[in-house]
């Protein structure tokens, strides 16, 4: 059974929520979405769900909002 990883965007200011997102893509739609709204430019990464070797890998990159394009972009 393939299980979908979902992450977890939790942004630095607490007067802001979070946001959920699968994939790059929509990271990136709401991560832009967020930043014209409210300039909110840091988030602590979070997965929420996910297989054994994507929360390993997840916990092994050490994955924050500075990281996450350029890796993101190497994986796409």
């Amino acid at each position: 059974m393939t299980t979908q990883t979902i992450f977890y965007a939790s942004p630095r200011d607490a007067a802001i929520t979070g946001f959920i997102f699968t994939d790059l893509n929509s990271y990136n739609g709401e991560y832009d979405h967020r930043h014209c709204l409210f300039g909110t430019e840091n988030y602590e990464l979070q997965i929420i769900r996910g297989n054994q070797i994507d929360l390993e890998l997840f916990a092994g990159l050490k994955l924050n909002h500075y990281r996450l394009m350029p890796v993101g972009s190497e994986l796409a």
